[in-house]
């Protein structure tokens, strides 16, 4: 089996590959932000290559409670509960 069947992912460098798979913190007991992450494998080295996939990776986690407000929005528009997807849409708007 090869590589790429066990991992799941397609033979080209694509962008969870590069980007979201390839970092780590620097000090685990502090949030996820640029100066705290690190690339685990680059091509050329050098902090231009560096921050200019981590700040991806920042990014992402920036937006990870405004996609989990999405997602309880989304759960209360089903259950038409307009207090609870009001809450929601507000703290990002």
């Amino acid at each position: 089996m090869t590589l790429q069947k066990k991992c799941g992912r397609p033979p080209v460098l694509s962008y969870a590959s590069y980007a979201l798979n390839n970092w780590r913190r620097i000090n685990p007991e502090l949030p996820i932000e640029l100066g705290n992450i690190a690339l685990l494998q680059n091509f050329h080295g050098g902090q231009d290559e560096e921050w200019f996939v981590l700040v991806h990776v920042a990014i992402e986690a920036t937006a990870t409670p405004a996609i989990q407000a999405i997602v309880l929005a989304q759960q209360a528009i089903k259950k038409r509960d307009t207090k609870t997807v009001a809450a929601n849409i507000h703290i990002y708007c």
